[in-house]
């Protein structure tokens, strides 16, 4: 703190703890002075002793003095050897005569004559007798009036202490203490004249240090600097006007009334605001607008809006066709859309070169509407005419061919239509059949999936989740990391460059969004975002697991677990299951319910299943089926599969004979088959449900090394169902169906760091994310080889008899 006085002290001739100071004027120290180094002075004193010639005239503890002047003790003198002689006194009494005179402490001793003590006398364990008086008052008869030292007594008449008194416990007074020398050490009057007080004025000397808080209910006066700063100049107030100089920062800043410039000078983030404003559209009272304005948002004018120009090159008041009002156009003008008169319309030229007015007479024209006599000859080939029913040729030909002949014949043909239909369409539906199966077979030879060769580089993501929304493919992105914070990233795909655009970041899913679900509820698209959170992170809020609308991105319900691993949807007479598995080791998995009214999840059930992996829940044939795969490094977890019991509304354990140390399971239907697919460490092998035995079967294994995510994409006839599956860090292998529930491997696609794989398909082209947390995620396009056949529904039930 640089200021030449703080509240009035010189902090210059303050004594420090370093340093050679010159000390002027007189200093009273109240307690013990130690000094670690030498004291030397010329003609000072020491409480009025001469400290320059002590070695001269002091008196040596450890030898022998002699005294040529009188010395007094204040205190006890203890003598271990004295010779006695005439001359020697003490206190001017011989010490030969004392002696036999002397009271003793260890002796009893009757005092015949008046002794005054004048200083403190002590009695251990030892009464005093006293036959006269003390101090001239008999103690007999004043035993009643006397203060005892060990009760409590009330004291009601003034009393004057001549020595020192002390206060072992609470000393109540209602009157005035006066004491003439100090009290626990301090002298009251010096304490009295420099105390600061409550009710009075006090001028503070010397640096003060407050170590709690200091409230002050009136005002404070600082006559110099605090803390460098000039408080009556250098200050912003609340309640006046202040002139701030300098260049100031401030985080936040809000201000209730006006901002005024300084005699009109001054610039706000570089703009002079007076001029600013006088140059600003506003949104009230009338202006004039110079210059070429681009609104790059919608506009909307409440009042009317007056264009003394032109709007796009147009004269709105002299070129425009109003609905309200008559309008005279000239020049041509061309109508590209269907023009609806609701009253009449008067053309007073022609209309594509002919007298419109007399066209149009009644005896000329043929009307829609209406029963009409016609004499003429009609060329058909120039305006093709349909005739409702109703109409009818009294004499001629129409097409050559008379009306009543025709009309015969068509009565003939529909009578042996009747008669051979069945055959017919027996006949035609088995040849559409057969020409469908050529077509498949020309399919499956022309255009097969060859491999995928990567279009686009995206950010490293965990996960990665595709959708269809108002007929345009999103993507879901947990970017980031798979050690560090992540974001909820949105991708559109642009079907012009054929690549994913960012379109934005959820405002949530910041901790560590490493999962998604997409599923339809009530006509909308909703995801479930897995966020198990992270406090460090602030890019985004961490909210946990939640439900939201893709439409909105607005959150509809959250969930209450951590450490969740993974979920899936399904409806169940109406109502949304939403089951949650997590992967901490002191966690239960559970089954919720969504309320719709309160917009939150109810849990309905819990499982002791934990360290789970992956979540998988569906329908099939009338029963509802949840699978819970689970995997932990040291020991090996058996996966489970439960039954849902519509009589006790819950899940009820079908069996756990399923893979071990599994960490992710999916289920397919193929060719009216249900299929369960685990991705083990080892191996990836495929369940079948048994119908008649009611459980899940064994039948293949795929030899994998540690697949850690599959995923079978079904794109609508047989050759576009894919099954991929992701070896950790490696990529993805892509297999294609190949008939009686058994794959194909068609290739390979290399991703370092691979932890999850997505598929969609746009155009008949099949793409393919592969998600990387430690390495960028890509997009890759399927390339097929051989023809291109036309996909054409032949629509073959439409002729079954």
């Amino acid at each position: 703190m640089l200021a030449d006085t703080v509240n009035g002290i010189d902090l210059s001739q303050c004594l420090t703890k370093t340093g050679t100071q010159n000390i002027t004027g007189v200093y009273t120290f109240s307690a013990a002075v130690d000094v670690g180094g030498a004291v030397t002075a010329d003609s000072s004193t020491v409480n009025s002793v001469n400290i320059s010639d002590l070695h001269v005239n002091a008196m040596k503890v450890n030898r022998e003095n002699v005294a040529m002047a009188r010395i007094v003790f204040n205190d006890d003198v203890v003598v271990d050897v004295l010779e006695d002689t005439d001359s020697s006194t003490i206190n001017g009494r011989h010490l030969a005569s004392t002696a036999t005179d002397a009271v003793y402490i260890n002796e009893d001793a009757t005092m015949s004559t008046n002794v005054a003590f004048t200083g403190s006398v002590s009695f251990d364990a030892v009464d005093v007798v006293v036959t006269g008086d003390t101090n001239q008052r008999d103690l007999s008869a004043v035993d009643d009036d006397t203060a005892f030292i060990n009760e409590t007594q009330t004291i009601v008449s003034q009393k004057n202490f001549t020595s020192g008194v002390t206060v072992a416990s609470g000393l109540s007074i209602s009157g005035n203490m006066t004491a003439s020398h100090l009290v626990d050490g301090v002298d009251v009057d010096e304490m009295a004249a420099s105390a600061v007080h409550l009710t009075q004025n006090s001028d503070i000397a010397g640096n003060k240090s407050f170590a709690e808080s200091v409230d002050v209910v009136g005002n404070i006066s600082v006559g110099g600097e605090v803390n460098s700063v000039d408080l009556s100049e250098q200050v912003i107030t609340l309640n006046g006007e202040t002139n701030i100089t300098g260049f100031k920062t401030f985080d936040t800043i809000h201000v209730t009334g006006d901002i005024q410039k300084h005699e009109g000078y001054g610039f706000v983030n570089g703009y002079d605001i007076t001029a600013m404003e006088a140059n600003t559209l506003k949104t009230s009272g009338n202006q004039s607008v110079t210059g070429a304005k681009s609104f790059l948002a919608r506009v909307i004018f409440e009042s009317d809006v007056m264009v003394s120009g032109t709007t796009d090159g147009v004269d709105i008041g002299g070129q425009v066709i109003q609905l309200s009002s008559d309008e005279t156009m000239s020049g041509e003008n061309t109508f590209f859309s269907d023009m609806i008169s609701s009253s009449d319309i008067i053309v007073s030229g022609d209309v594509l070169g002919a007298n419109f007015a007399l066209a149009l007479d009644a005896s000329r024209v043929i009307y829609t509407d209406r029963m009409q006599n016609v004499s003429a000859t009609w060329d058909n080939s120039l305006i093709a005419v349909d005739f409702a029913s109703g109409a009818s040729a009294r004499d001629g030909l129409i097409n050559d061919m008379n009306l009543t002949v025709l009309e015969d014949s068509v009565r003939d043909l529909e009578s042996f239509f009747l008669i051979n239909l069945p055959i017919l369409q027996v006949q035609s539906y088995s040849q559409c059949l057969a020409v469908d199966a050529e077509k498949d077979k020309l399919d499956d030879a022309l255009d097969i999936l060859d491999h995928f060769v990567g279009t686009q580089t995206l950010d490293a993501s965990t996960s990665m989740t595709a959708y269809e929304l108002d007929g345009a493919t999103y993507l879901l992105a947990a970017t980031g990391n798979q050690f560090q914070c992540s974001l909820s990233r949105k991708y559109l795909f642009n079907s012009v460059t054929e690549q994913l655009d960012i379109i934005g970041n959820l405002s949530f899913g910041g901790g560590k969004a490493d999962r998604f679900h997409v599923f339809s509820w009530h006509g909308e698209q909703y995801a479930i975002v897995v966020d198990n959170g992270a406090s460090q992170c602030e890019h985004a809020a961490s909210i946990g697991t939640a439900m939201v609308n893709l439409a909105t991105d607005e959150v509809y319900a959250y969930f209450t677990d951590t450490t969740v691993a993974d979920v899936d949807t399904l409806e169940i007479d109406g109502l949304l299951y939403v089951a949650v598995g997590v992967s901490g080791l002191l966690h239960s998995t559970s089954l919720y319910v969504l309320n719709e009214t309160s917009s939150s999840f109810t849990v309905v059930q819990t499982f002791a299943a934990n360290l789970v992996s992956a979540v998988s829940m569906f329908a099939f044939e009338g029963d509802a089926f949840l699978v819970f795969a689970r995997q932990e490094d040291s020991s090996r977890l058996q996966s489970e599969v439960y039954l849902w019991s519509a009589s006790q509304l819950q899940f009820l354990l079908l069996h756990e004979d399923v893979p071990h140390t599994c960490k992710d399971v999916e289920h397919f239907v193929i060719d009216g088959y249900l299929w369960l697919f685990f991705a083990s460490y080892q191996e990836a092998m495929l369940y079948a449900w048994d119908r008649d035995n009611r459980q899940f079967v064994q039948r293949f294994t795929m030899p994998f090394l540690k697949a850690v995510d599959v995923k079978l994409l079904a794109f609508g006839p047989k050759p576009d169902v894919i099954l991929t599956v992701v070896e950790a860090e490696k990529g993805a292998a892509v297999y294609q169906y190949a008939g009686s529930s058994a794959f194909a491997e068609v290739t390979h696609v290399v991703q370092v760091g691979a932890k999850n794989v997505e598929g969609f398909k746009i155009d008949d082209v099949i793409y393919l994310t592969v998600s990387s947390g430690e390495m960028p995620s890509q997009l890759f396009e399927g390339i097929r080889i051989g023809a291109s056949v036309p996909n054409v529904d032949l629509q073959c039930e439409a002729l079954m008899p």
